[in-house]
C-alpha cells in the first residue's frame, strides 16, 4: 500500500496555511494519487489534518476537510470522486 511520503505531508501543510479552501486541496489530493497514494492512506492523510483542525476549533477548516475527505472515500458527489470506488468502513 503506498503511503503519502513526508514531502506530499509538506505540501499538505503548506497548502493549509496557504488557505483552507476545497479546490486546492482536492487538486492536491488528486496530485498525491497520481504520484501513487492509495486510496486509504490518502484518506488517513487529510483525516489526520482534519482532526488536528478540530482540536484546535477551526471549524471551516474542518468543513472543507470533510468535503475533500467525501471526495476521497467516493461518499459525495459522483463528480467529484477521486476513486473509483468507495472506501469501505
Amino acid at each position: 500500500m503506498n503511503a503519502p511520503t513526508q514531502k506530499q505531508r509538506d505540501r499538505l501543510e503548506a497548502q493549509l496555511t496557504a488557505a483552507v479552501e476545497a479546490k486546492p486541496l482536492l487538486a492536491l489530493a488528486r496530485e498525491f494519487q497520481a504520484e501513487g497514494v492509495e486510496q486509504a492512506p490518502l484518506y488517513r492523510l487529510f483525516d489526520e489534518y482534519r482532526l488536528i483542525a478540530e482540536e484546535d476549533g477551526e471549524d471551516t477548516a474542518c468543513e472543507v476537510l470533510d468535503e475533500v475527505l467525501d471526495a476521497i472515500a467516493g461518499w459525495g458527489d459522483p463528480a467529484q470522486r477521486l476513486f473509483p470506488k468507495e472506501l469501505e468502513g
